[in-house]
C-alpha cells in the first residue's frame, strides 16, 4: 500500500510506517485540518460545479 495515499486504519499503525511516509498523508494534518477559501468558492464555486458535472457526464 506504499503507492496508495491513504492513513493507515488504525492511528498506533502509523508508528510502523517511515516518517517521511507519514509525513505525507492525510492523516497526518488531522490537527490542523482543512482549510476553506469561503470567497473562493463564493466566486467560483458554481461555474465549478458545473464543469465537474459536464466532466462526470463523459
Amino acid at each position: 500500500m506504499a503507492d496508495v495515499a491513504y492513513g493507515p486504519a488504525r492511528k498506533s499503525s502509523a508508528a510502523l510506517l517511515p516518517k517521511d511516509v507519514v509525513d505525507n498523508l492525510p492523516t497526518s494534518h488531522f490537527d490542523k485540518g482543512v482549510k476553506v477559501n469561503s470567497e473562493f468558492w463564493a466566486d467560483y464555486g458554481e461555474a465549478l460545479g458545473e464543469k465537474f458535472s459536464e466532466w462526470q457526464l463523459k
